[in-house]
């Protein structure tokens, strides 16, 4: 049987369940935050803000922010597959 070596759009999305956004006022522009918290307790942060603090939405901040993160899942679910499937020689 061959090694389980595919990382999935559900595998992804297992681990962006758990995430908690902040906006914070920094250098006089909203700043928004989001925290994501792995399943093994691994945190990725990430942060968005605007040109303009009139246009400021706190959820494109946040969509913005989710986006970074999940590209990053997605690097450290396929970085420990290869661990998992290819060791180191």
């Amino acid at each position: 049987m061959e090694p389980d070596n595919t990382v999935t759009p559900e595998d992804v999305a297992e681990q962006m369940k758990n995430y908690q956004t902040q906006t914070i006022n920094l250098c006089g522009k909203p700043v928004t935050v989001v925290a994501l918290s792995m399943s093994n307790g691994f945190v990725l942060v990430e942060t968005a803000t605007c040109v303009d603090p009139a246009n400021y939405l706190q959820a494109i901040g946040e969509k913005v922010c989710l986006k970074k993160i999940e590209d990053k899942v997605w690097m450290l679910l396929g970085y420990s597959k290869q661990n998992e499937c290819c060791p180191v020689k």
